[in-house]
């Protein structure tokens, strides 16, 4: 067939085709439907920034280094608030983390520090704190510039020890004492008022392994002179020390053992009711009844000598005041209260309720006692639950303005906030990306 023929033969099939009938508004459709799919890419797109901006505002505000949580105070000192991190944080085994205004351990065993001139917390990766206890045994120095820790280490036949470890955390260097007979499961730390002593308590133990336990129920306790590195073995208690007797009635007492040094090294210790003081011994005066018997919660050592707390179960105020004497002693208002340190002026801090870490938030009060006068704690820190064995750096508490307002700290990630920022928000981008695509292709389809 010739160019001519082609021609010819389709122009007849063009006069024979049927006329199509197209609406005049088709365009204007055709343009209306576009701008409808641009409107809901654009929703789309919006989405993910909300989505984005939320995750980011939630997420990556946290500061991701273990040592960068807080913002500096106004000025250094204690903080108004003690709080607790809301899930394990990463742990630094640099121990130089500066002056510390607090440190405590929290109920998932983590060892924290609150820095004093910078108001950031500290986990500390302190080595075999935790190896065969629940928690780790930790106490500041009134100053704030040393640590002491509990370390439970394994043996050569695979029994367990305790010895301290006591860090500074100005250097970051760290001492190790070793009880002198090295059977002691340490339990008990306690500095003396400005820092120049560390004591401990322990129970002498014959096999101390993950599956045994068998304490021999002689008791030690040693001093360290912080200046010289000395130690001292100071007071052994054996079997039946920690007998409550009261005339002809007795109580075994198996609560733990209230400890204090002097800042002369002297080490006062109270077992059942009975004051240990160097090798001298004196009746505590005590209440008893059918229920019970008078608890010595705290001691510790002020001008007149030693001095402590007491309560007398629950629903009762606690007292403050001389041990031996029950005739100068004050109420202080307050139950089961724990004893947080000694002021420079003899003022004391306490934090009612102390052994309770879930029931709320708690204060540490303080407290200017005189024999026979009732006094209140007057309320200083707000602690969060989940605060255990909580030691302030009293030297850094000035009369009048006792702490410094801290705000609240931005913790570093957690491993599910990593998972939430680096998985999470990628899959929710692709799957709002995902989904509006196929919106898209739905509006088109039914055009």
């Amino acid at each position: 067939m010739s160019r001519e023929e082609l021609r010819e033969q389709l122009a007849r099939l063009a006069d024979t085709a049927p006329v199509a009938s197209v609406p005049a508004d088709t365009y204007r459709r055709g343009r209306r439907a576009t701008t409808r799919a641009r409107l809901g890419a654009g929703a789309v797109a919006a989405a993910c920034l909300v989505l984005a901006s939320a995750l980011g505002t939630q997420l990556l505000g946290h500061s991701p280094k273990a040592d960068d949580v807080g913002t500096s105070p106004a000025s250094p000192g204690v903080p108004d608030h003690i709080w607790a991190p809301p899930y394990a944080i990463p742990a630094t085994s640099d121990f130089k983390v500066g002056r510390a205004a607090a440190a405590y351990v929290d109920t998932r065993g983590q060892v924290m520090v609150v820095g004093s001139d910078n108001g950031r917390y500290h986990r500390l990766a302190l080595p075999a704190t935790d190896a065969a206890r629940a928690h780790p045994v930790v106490a500041l120095a009134p100053d704030g510039r040393h640590l002491a820790a509990v370390r439970t280490l394994q043996t050569s036949v695979g029994g367990y020890r305790s010895d301290i470890i006591v860090v500074d955390l100005t250097t970051g260097g760290a001492r190790y004492v070793l009880p002198r007979g090295g059977r002691e499961d340490i339990t008990t730390l306690a500095w003396s008022s400005d820092g120049s002593y560390l004591a401990w308590q322990g129970v002498e133990v014959n096999g101390w392994t993950i599956d045994e336990y068998h304490p021999t129920g002689t008791y030690q306790v040693g001093t360290l002179r912080m200046a010289d590195g000395k130690t001292r073995q100071a007071l052994t208690l054996g079997a039946g020390a920690d007998t409550i007797r009261i005339g002809a009635r007795s109580y075994s007492d198996e609560r733990p053992r209230p400890l204090a040094v002097s800042t002369s090294g002297q080490v006062a210790l109270v077992a059942g009711n009975t004051l240990w003081l160097d090798g001298r011994t004196q009746r505590v005066a005590m209440r008893v009844s059918d229920a019970g018997s008078d608890v010595v919660s705290a001691i510790w050592f002020d001008r007149s000598g030693v001095v402590g707390t007491l309560y007398f179960g629950r629903g009762s105020d606690a007292t403050i005041g001389s041990l031996t004497d029950a005739t100068r002693r004050s109420s202080l208002g307050v139950q089961v209260p724990a004893y947080r340190g000694l002021l420079a002026n003899g003022q004391v801090l306490v934090q009612p309720d102390g052994a309770s870490t879930y029931a709320g938030t708690t204060t540490v009060g303080v407290v200017a006692y005189r024999p026979g006068v009732a006094l209140g704690a007057r309320p200083v820190i707000a602690v969060n639950p989940h605060v255990t064995q909580l030691s302030v750096a009293t030297e850094l508490m000035a009369p009048g303005a006792h702490t410094v307002p801290w705000p609240r700290p931005d913790w570093p990630w957690s491993t599910p906030h990593r998972l939430a920022v680096f998985v999470g928000l990628p899959l929710a981008l692709v799957g709002l990306a995902a989904a509006g695509w196929r919106w898209r292709r739905r509006r088109l389809t039914h055009l």
